[in-house]
């Protein structure tokens, strides 16, 4: 377990207390990133865009429990795991 003065638990306590700042900046920071995995992996804008949403809205749900060690490690198992319950799509190509 990390230690409590750890910037990333900082930052998940100010969130839980309410830091709507502290959870647009942890959104900003990640969600890129989430993105274009869910894009890559996805392979539409559509099921990219449903998965990280859903994924954000897990993270606000979460956001009662024991704070993770690494926020990141969890967002990205999450990420895992819901484009892995999605069928693959193969957008079809216009001519």
């Amino acid at each position: 377990m990390r230690d409590a003065k750890d910037p990333e638990r900082i930052q998940w306590r100010r969130i839980v207390a309410g830091s709507r700042r502290d959870f647009d900046r942890l959104f900003d920071t990640y969600q890129p990133r989430v993105y274009a995995y869910c894009l890559r992996r996805l392979r539409t804008r559509e099921a990219a865009e449903t998965a990280t949403r859903r994924i954000f809205l897990d993270l606000a749900r979460a956001l009662h429990q024991e704070p993770p060690d690494s926020v990141l490690a969890w967002i990205f198992r999450r990420t895992r795991r819901e484009v892995a319950r999605r069928p693959r799509r193969i957008p079809v190509r216009s001519r």
